[in-house]
């Protein structure tokens, strides 16, 4: 099947039904990997994922697609920066954190994932996580 036989939502399933496989063992340890739509267009600090006391949340792929131009960046549900922002600079610009070894976030006991909106743009995407 060619990629332009695919829509983008099968693509997205099929790389994240690969990254959470990919995902069941990491260095020896097993992990059971979730992933979450995203969808948010305010500017607000939206909390994609809820913490859980005692436990780490750790982004391990991401997919990102602006409707306009847009600045981003994640935070944890206090409201503290995880990384810089990030300028997507033109509508459909997205950002993909691909799969690998490590995660490309680990946040701090019992604090969620979120991200913060320079201005009213609608995002989407998704993100594959592990939470232990």
């Amino acid at each position: 099947m060619t990629m332009s036989n695919l829509d983008s939502t099968q693509v997205i399933k099929e790389v994240y039904d690969s990254t959470k496989d990919a995902l069941k063992t990491v260095f020896g340890q097993t992990y059971t990997a979730e992933s979450l739509l995203l969808d948010v267009s305010t500017t607000v600090n939206n909390v994609l994922l809820a913490g859980t006391p005692s436990k780490r949340i750790r982004i391990w792929n991401l997919i990102l697609v602006p409707d306009d131009s847009i600045i981003i960046k994640f935070i944890d549900s206090d409201n503290n920066q995880i990384s810089g922002e990030m300028n997507l600079s033109l509508a459909g610009n997205g950002m993909v954190l691909g799969p690998g070894n490590t995660p490309w976030y680990v946040l701090p006991e019992g604090k969620g994932f979120g991200i913060n909106l320079s201005d009213n743009v609608q995002i989407g995407g998704s993100f594959v996580y592990t939470m232990e």
